[in-house]
């Protein structure tokens, strides 16, 4: 068995969610093993506290032995495996790193959906370790599967009928017009006589496209300097009857705290990224998802 095991995890906050069950997976079948996460900030603020294992570190602890698990897809985490003295160092081939790895994750895991990539690494390392792993063609763990997300006590703020959040980072292939987000808030509120809440990130063109949205229907925006938290959005968003977002880190964590989010996806693949438990609108990009379509599927979300 081996007495440290190193996990670096993903840095996008959708991935880390969509991690966070294999890593109770691991705790409960390694329990005599130390657990170390190894990533960035973002996803310190959502898996630190949620189980047997240490604070999200930004480097790897330099031992001789002991394993890594690179659930990160990046040759650089591999290489500051590989110099931290790591025996075995288990992962996906990513990003030209396979020779650092002394364990290749099946390569054909590039059509599954991320949760299985996830899972079929874990199944990697046990299979390293002579442990049993999945049976063969098993899905992944959903987020309903496991213990939930541990969110804070309910701070104060207001729920809602309905959370927007508007905004997706990264690729812009993933954002809604914004005219559209601004007709669906009109809509909810004038037409199903439902109250909006709209949410942002705490600077940039997250903020000001929260505070724009809010602004179309004469509310304020969580957002800015009144952003919350990953864990604190996600405690206000299981207390609202619908979420409604573009395929984004907060659609994972959302389906992790026990909500059904209504997810727009119109530049990426849901059988590949949609969270466990949502409705999703689908297209083949944003623009020819229509706000008809986002208002008449939250009629049904909402049992209206």
């Amino acid at each position: 068995m081996v007495g440290l095991l190193q996990v670096a995890v993903p840095n996008h906050l959708g991935d880390a969610v969509m991690a966070l069950p294999q890593l109770h997976r691991i705790a409960l079948t390694l329990p005599a093993t130390r657990l170390r996460l190894v990533g960035r900030s973002l996803p310190a603020k959502v898996l630190d506290g949620q189980g047997r294992w240490s604070p999200v570190s930004p480097k790897f602890e330099r031992a001789k032995g002991g394993a890594a698990l690179l659930l990160a897809p990046s040759f650089r985490v591999a290489w500051q495996s590989l110099c931290a003295g790591t025996k075995l160092r288990i992962g996906t081939a990513t990003d030209a790193r396979g020779l650092l790895l002394t364990r290749r994750v099946d390569a054909s895991i590039e059509q599954m959906h991320q949760r299985d990539v996830y899972a079929a690494s874990v199944d990697a390392l046990f299979d390293e370790l002579g442990l049993p792993t999945r049976s063969r063609g098993a899905k992944a763990a959903r987020a309903s599967d496991g213990p939930g997300l541990v969110l804070p006590e309910d701070e104060g703020h207001p729920a809602t009928d309905v959370l927007i959040h508007p905004w997706a980072a990264g690729d812009a292939a993933k954002r809604w017009p914004v005219a559209r987000w601004t007709e669906l808030a009109r809509r909810i509120e004038s037409e199903l006589a439902c109250s909006v809440l709209v949410t942002g990130g705490p600077a940039g063109r997250d903020a000001e496209l929260a505070h724009r949205v809010a602004a179309s229907i004469g509310r304020t925006a969580l957002a800015g300097e009144a952003s919350l938290s990953p864990l604190s959005w996600a405690a206000l968003a299981r207390r609202c009857r619908l979420l409604i977002l573009p395929d984004t880190g907060l659609a994972h964590l959302a389906s992790e705290a026990g909500c059904r989010p209504l997810v727009l996806f119109g530049g990426s693949d849901p059988a590949r990224y949609a969270p466990a438990r949502a409705s999703v609108i689908e297209a083949a990009a944003m623009e020819a998802i229509t706000t008809r379509a986002v208002l008449q599927r939250a009629v049904e979300e909402l049992g209206l």
